[in-house]
């Protein structure tokens, strides 16, 4: 190395093989002082200007470098390898940003990277015919570092969590997503797919197997600044990221703003559905559970004989009310099988937000939906008119002979109503 143009140099070999020639070196344009080196046998980084070399070992194989090459804006790293072909180095901010403190440390959030809401255009219905490599991360890449691997609790696998919870909210600061990353020891990458939070999901109903034709996500944020806030031991660090429209597609403010607002109205009204249909199976199995505990003993269907009748009666109203809207009978999101697809109300329901959640904005016409969503509304209202009455009438009744005779009353809720569309901007 030279810092005088060439009149003195320094060797900057310290912890690399010797006998290999080294090929390539190169300093990345954002970060002065660190260097990465392409040689015989690998890929090898340096964060002090080449005082110390560190070889890139995970996920890269014993293979000649011959080039390097930065992309500065999203901070990739490409590397061309003599047999291998070429590899993309997917956002190494981690690398660029390590430091002696940070790797003494517990927790640490990196600079999460920018995302594009990038247009993805499908290849033969997801059955390309040729060799394609996997692309990049879609998304903002939110990469963080844990000193330990924190193990994930029995509670926390059963609600779908995880030790580290990463919370997005907008400029305004209204929350847009939760979700839960990986819990490894070292650096962890978690890709925030730039959408909002997708419907709650059924507990107590067998679901569908996953289709490509539909999405349990939510609809896609508009572009603007994000803040990523991720949790780990009850600490909490946040940074700013900002997503951007696919420039190629001349997308207008308005056309995100108006496909938004009916993507999440859409939304809401699953997740009232689907709340109503998961409180519909807590009641069944609440009142299943009472009924089995007094089977086979006289003395006790003799004492709540007037609860159990009540309890039938109630399975009976139940049943038929979740029967209205998802009837487990039929064979559900059978695609392209309209022989066999009977669809429910739900079915319907969610297919009409999967749409609108899945459209990238101004790909439809929001009119052509204007009268099914109106139509969807006031039929979701009757059923979540019946189930409110429910509450208040049967539900109420047993509760009160349950609680008079003794027996298990029935935890069912507050009555249910579809919750507004929050300002996304």
């Amino acid at each position: 190395k030279t810092t005088d143009y060439g009149q003195s140099w320094t060797k900057i070999t310290d912890a690399l093989p010797a006998g290999y020639p080294a090929h390539v070196v190169r300093e990345d344009p954002n970060r002065r002082g660190f260097l990465v080196l392409g040689t015989d046998i690998g890929l090898y980084y340096s964060t002090n200007d080449g005082a110390h070399w560190n070889q890139l070992e995970p996920n890269f194989p014993t293979v000649p470098v011959f080039d390097l090459k930065f992309v500065n804006k999203r901070r990739d790293l490409v590397v061309a390898t003599h047999g291998r072909g070429i590899f993309v180095l997917d956002d190494i901010r981690p690398l660029e940003e390590t430091t002696t403190a940070i790797q003494s440390s517990s927790f640490h959030l990196f600079t999460p990277g920018p995302g594009t809401l990038f247009y993805r255009w499908s290849t033969d219905e997801g059955q390309p015919t040729g060799y394609l490599a996997p692309n990049g991360p879609t998304g903002v890449v939110v990469d963080y570092l844990l000193k330990s691997e924190i193990k994930v609790t029995k509670k926390q696998k059963a609600g779908q969590e995880t030790p580290v919870k990463i919370v997005v909210t907008n400029a305004k600061g209204n929350e847009v997503a939760t979700m839960y990353g990986p819990s490894k020891a070292g650096v962890n990458r978690f890709v925030w797919p730039m959408k909002f939070d997708g419907p709650i999901k059924l507990k107590y109903e067998k679901l569908p197997p996953p289709s490509p034709y539909r999405t349990s996500d939510g609809p896609l944020v508009p572009p603007g600044s994000y803040n990523v806030a991720v949790t780990v031991n009850g600490h909490t660090q946040a940074a700013q990221t900002t997503v951007a429209p696919d420039a190629a597609l001349h997308t207008t403010p308005e056309q995100f703003r108006s496909t938004l607002e009916a993507a999440l109205k859409a939304r809401n009204e699953v997740n009232a559905l689907n709340n109503m249909i998961n409180r519909i199976g807590f009641m069944q199995k609440q009142l299943s559970d009472f009924s089995h505990s007094v089977e086979g003993d006289k003395k006790l269907q003799s004492k709540y004989a007037p609860v159990l009748q009540l309890a039938t009666a109630l399975q009976a109203k139940l049943k038929s009310l979740k029967a209205g809207v998802y009837n487990p009978e039929i064979q559900h999101y059978s695609e392209e099988d309209f022989l066999h697809d009977l669809e429910d109300f739900h079915q319907k329901l969610s297919g009409l937000a999967s749409n609108l959640a899945s459209a990238y904005p101004g790909e439809i016409s929001l009119s052509l939906y204007a009268s099914r969503m109106s139509e969807m509304r006031r039929e979701l209202d009757r059923y979540l008119q019946n189930f409110n009455e429910l509450l208040k009438t049967q539900v109420a009744a047993y509760n009160k002979a349950a609680y008079a005779a003794g027996a298990p009353t029935l935890f069912a809720g507050n009555p249910i109503v579809v919750a507004a569309v929050r300002s996304a901007n």
